[in-house]
């Protein structure tokens, strides 16, 4: 199963009212087994500037998403990259001392 997309999701936010009509999406397996539609990705990027990958909502019906739901996403994003980084730092503490 391909659920991994040609595009750069790591560094960019990518929102689709409706997938499958984009061309670089439109054969990804995840529109018939997850019944994705709707999509939006936000970007999982380190201090660093290294894309982890996205952070996504996925609807079973074409949407537009509004500016309110993007900026809660990014905010999620951003907390799931802080959380990532403060594990890493500790891990990186605790082997340092070890």
């Amino acid at each position: 199963m391909r659920l991994f997309l040609k595009l750069d999701f790591a560094h960019d936010t990518f929102g689709f009212s409706y997938f499958g009509e984009h061309e670089l999406v439109y054969d990804n397996l995840a529109i018939p087994d997850l019944n994705v539609i709707g999509y939006l990705g936000i970007p999982l990027t380190t201090t660093q500037g290294e894309g982890l990958g996205s952070f996504c909502a996925i609807d079973s019906t074409p949407r537009q998403w509004s500016e309110r739901e993007i900026y809660i996403m990014q905010e999620l994003a951003q907390s799931v990259m802080t959380e990532i980084e403060l594990r890493s730092a500790g891990a990186a503490g605790c082997t340092e001392s070890d």
